[in-house]
């Protein structure tokens, strides 16, 4: 994954940056939905906390090995959180946690104290369109 992306292509936002992490690595499908999911909600303040390592690895998460998932900030207004996780879902993330303190999202569920701070996005089917 780049270390932030800020495209716009046509009259559509594609924007992102990373925060706080050295986990700046994607697999493929999940990094083409992402772009799908930044490209439908069009947001310039989305901020990821990123996937996995270079190698692959992911310490301490073992849902991130390979690239298979993807952490993404709250944006601090649950409408704006529900159109991203409905973006992600919509493009195949079937696995989107939530943390415990948060609002009950649709397609999301209750991922522990730990997402608490983040979204969880992973076991990726890809959609495309």
């Amino acid at each position: 994954m780049p270390d932030q992306l800020n495209r716009t292509i046509g009259d559509q936002k594609i924007v992102f940056n990373f925060t706080k992490t050295a986990r700046r690595y994607c697999g493929p499908e999940h990094f083409a939905g992402f772009i799908g999911v930044l490209a439908e909600i069009e947001y310039t303040n989305i901020k990821s906390g990123g996937s996995c390592e270079k190698d692959g690895t992911s310490f301490p998460s073992v849902k991130h090995i390979n690239g298979q998932s993807i952490d993404t900030n709250y944006l601090g207004n649950n409408t704006k959180d529900q159109k991203v996780i409905d973006a992600l879902h919509n493009f195949g993330f079937t696995e989107i946690l939530r943390g415990k303190n948060k609002k009950a999202f649709n397609h999301a569920s209750d991922g522990g104290k730990l997402h608490n701070n983040h979204l969880h996005s992973g076991e990726f089917v890809g959609k495309y369109r």
